[in-house]
C-alpha cells in the first residue's frame, strides 16, 4: 500500500482577480485564518501526514527524534 501525497485544487479566474485586489494585510489575515481553521479540524496524525507531504526530504529528522508535542 502506498501513501498518497499532496493535494489538488482549482481556482477560477474570478477568484484570482478578487484575490489580487486584496491588500497585503488582507492576504496575511486570509492565510492566518486558513491556518487556524486547519489547526482546529486536523488531528495530530493528519498534521504529521501534511508535514510529510511538504517536507519530503527533511522529514527523516522528525521520524528519528520525534515530532514536537504541539504539532
Amino acid at each position: 500500500m502506498t501513501k498518497s501525497k499532496g493535494f489538488h485544487y482549482s481556482v477560477s479566474e474570478e477568484e484570482l482577480e478578487c484575490h489580487q485586489q486584496r491588500t497585503v494585510e488582507e492576504r496575511i489575515e486570509w492565510v492566518w485564518q486558513t491556518m487556524l481553521l486547519l489547526r482546529a479540524v486536523q488531528t495530530r496524525e493528519e498534521r504529521i501526514r501534511m508535514l510529510e507531504a511538504k517536507w519530503d526530504k527533511n522529514i527523516e529528522y522528525y521520524h528519528k527524534y520525534g515530532f514536537p508535542e504541539n504539532i
